[in-house]
């Protein structure tokens, strides 16, 4: 018989409770898994459901085109969805007769369209040749936007040439019911493919108004370029009265700083505040003291850095731990002087508001 010592009680308590913190824990992550997959698939849907309206849209007024880029998105989530290998088959050549995207160790094929008349499958079936009925047992038809409710008008002789199937007829809405039956790790990556490139895709499904202006644009994401320059400059030129500066010299300064990103000010205006003297009135700045204090990936400030040192404003640091030597001119240096002693750097430099050098 074998004795229940309480050290061994003690053991199996432990043993017990750790048991059922891992179940615990367990339950949490499954949990946690859950909400987020439940997240996914809303987003999807919704995004899904907003690009299918953006292309109805379209077809309403004769817009049924679509490029490459859009073709390759759907490739992709095609391929993330029924766990293929879809190519575009257009690659090769101007058009493939037939077939968009075809996998051949799969043995599928989908013809990618926005029209979804029978009209549109009588033709694609009437283009699908000998060739690819031989290489493809499974031929689809993916319609973006909303498929009719009936195909009656579907040839059944064309049909029969390559075991096409009404039911392979499929539109967005269909792909969004697939999406619930996915695992989370498909969903995660159609989650990560929107995330990158849905955005893009549904810009290219943009209508222009009458004057041919998309209402995504570039152009709106363009920085504005700062006008607020000084009239008289009287308080600065107060501050250095031997400096034989005029006003086309803060104009030349002016331009030059507005050529730079207001971020890549923001990071001018924190160098001249950590840094320490340097040169000729310019300030020298530890690389591995600005890259701690500021908390930006590492490549980010590596290419601010790269735009300062390429509009004249830095010198290219040198050597394993390099301290940044900035370069600006006698002008622009009393000109932050002037913002420092005033305690308003920031709005000079970065808003670049200088109304504020006049009296």
């Amino acid at each position: 018989m074998i004795r229940e010592y309480p050290w061994n009680r003690k053991t199996t308590e432990i043993n017990e409770r750790s048991i059922g913190l891992q179940l615990i824990s367990k339950f949490v992550k499954n949990c946690l898994i859950m909400l987020t997959r439940g997240h996914i698939i809303g987003k999807l849907i919704d995004d899904l459901a907003v690009l299918q309206s953006q292309i109805q849209l379209r077809c309403q007024i004769g817009l049924t085109d679509l490029n490459k880029f859009s073709e390759d998105f759907i490739k992709e989530v095609l391929n993330i969805t029924f766990d293929i290998q879809l190519k575009n088959l257009n690659e090769g050549r101007s058009n493939e007769p037939g077939l968009d995207l075809g996998d051949l160790k799969s043995k599928m094929a989908f013809q990618v369209t926005s029209t979804a008349k029978s009209d549109k499958i009588n033709d694609t079936l009437q283009r699908i040749n000998e060739i690819q009925c031989d290489q493809y047992d499974e031929i689809g038809i993916f319609i973006l936007g909303k498929k009719q409710n009936s195909y009656v008008a579907v040839k059944q002789d064309l049909m029969d040439k390559c075991n096409f199937q009404l039911d392979s007829i499929m539109d967005i809405a269909d792909l969004g019911k697939h999406l619930v039956t996915l695992d989370y790790e498909r969903l995660y990556s159609l989650h990560k493919l929107f995330e990158r490139e849905f955005q893009i895709v549904l810009t290219e499904f943009e209508i222009p108004n009458n004057e041919g202006v998309y209402p995504t644009s570039l152009f709106d994401k363009l920085e504005i370029a700062p006008t607020t320059f000084c009239e008289n400059a009287k308080d600065f030129f107060k501050m250095f009265p031997d400096g034989g500066y005029s006003l086309e010299d803060l104009e030349v300064s002016f331009k030059k700083l507005g050529q730079l990103p207001r971020v890549t000010r923001e990071l001018l205006e924190i160098m001249i505040s950590i840094g320490t003297d340097g040169p000729f009135d310019n300030y020298l700045v530890d690389y591995q003291e600005l890259k701690r204090k500021l908390k930006i990936p590492e490549q980010e400030l590596k290419e601010e850095i790269g735009i300062l040192m390429r509009k004249g404003f830095a010198y290219d640091p040198e050597g394993p731990d390099p301290e940044i030597s900035l370069k600006m001119d006698t002008v622009t240096t009393d000109i932050i002087y002037f913002a420092m002693e005033r305690d308003c750097l920031g709005k000079i430099l970065v808003s670049m508001d200088f109304t504020l050098l006049d009296g």
